[in-house]
């Protein structure tokens, strides 16, 4: 049966001048291999994907690994590096109890076992929702500080510990007026305290790791470091950079409004490097990240892909 809608709507198009085989965003199923010595070769996981309406960029979540940003290819170019549960786009918080890291992972502990994924659903072509948690302890509960051991397929697992904070993550990708690339991915998360008494002072970071030869970095402003950070409150954005030439193209950058989501303390940049793993990264660091009994907190940052001045002149309006 022949649709004349359809072949009028076409003509239409053709018509008015528009383009008939522009792409269009689209999410769904797929899979996630992640390449790393610590992880058997071969290894598979579930996931889902996302693509941005221009066709140019897509996005990979780990739904075995907490539902974190795995990949992120631009014009079929890896710009992400996610092939471990701590080395992957992703919130993470941090207390130190015992001198010991208590951590509250997205993707999970540091034995590659994965925070349970309890929902996944594409909202539409250009958006996704995924619900995480409890996020398991990074550090394995070495801060003699444990919620509950980690359930996997209905069975305890022996040193892995589940913690009592879910993150509910939407990722859309969102129009870049600089046009280059045409869409930046937005992330939201909704990070969720379900017990009825845990109360800690977090450290809360925004992780984002890249490809080995993303070596050159770049922060925003310059002076938001560790031993000098910036008031929230007079800090509307906070970006980071890493690139694979002193150009300062090709790369990917983060940005985050502490100003917006982590008002009355202060924040700052770290960078990193990893010459086991072969990845850099950058870090979004806010301290006294307070989340009580029963209450949530949500953050909105941004992946960036491309290059640097048009990444922060995105910041610099949105």
């Amino acid at each position: 049966m022949i649709n004349r809608t359809r072949i009028w709507c076409y003509s239409a198009l053709a018509v008015w001048g528009l383009s008939i085989s522009a792409a269009y965003g689209a999410c769904g199923a797929t899979t996630f291999q992640p390449i790393s010595q610590f992880v058997p070769p071969g290894t598979t996981h579930n996931a889902y994907f996302l693509t941005d309406p221009a066709g140019q960029q897509r996005a990979v979540f780990d739904i075995q690994w907490g539902g974190a940003l795995a990949s992120l290819k631009y014009n079929g170019v890896e710009m992400v590096w996610g092939n471990a549960t701590g080395g992957m786009v992703q919130p993470a918080m941090h207390t130190f109890l015992n001198s010991q890291d208590y951590n509250p992972t997205q993707a999970g502990d540091n034995k590659n076992l994965g925070s349970t994924v309890a929902g996944v659903k594409c909202i539409d072509g250009n958006s996704i929702y995924i619900i995480t948690g409890g996020v398991l302890d990074y550090n394995l509960g070495r801060s003699g500080y444990t919620a509950a051991s980690a359930v996997k397929n209905n069975a305890v697992v022996s040193g892995s510990y589940e913690t009592p904070y879910t993150v509910l993550t939407t990722a859309t990708f969102v129009a870049n007026p600089g046009g280059t690339p045409a869409y930046y991915l937005q992330m939201k998360h909704t990070i969720t305290n379900i017990d009825p008494v845990e109360a800690f002072s977090w450290g809360f970071e925004l992780a984002g790791y890249v490809p080995f030869t993303f070596s050159q970095t770049v922060s925003f402003p310059a002076g938001c470091t560790s031993s000098t950070p910036c008031s929230n409150p007079s800090t509307p954005q906070l970006v980071s950079g890493l690139y694979p030439n002193t150009g300062l193209t090709g790369g990917t950058a983060f940005y985050v409004s502490p100003a917006t989501y982590w008002t009355n303390k202060t924040c700052f940049v770290s960078f990193n490097i990893d010459t086991i793993n072969q990845n850099h990264s950058s870090h979004l660091f806010t301290g006294s990240w307070g989340l009580g009994p029963g209450t949530s907190r949500s953050v909105v940052w941004y992946v960036m892909v491309g290059n640097w001045n048009d990444a922060l002149s995105f910041a610099q309006t949105h």
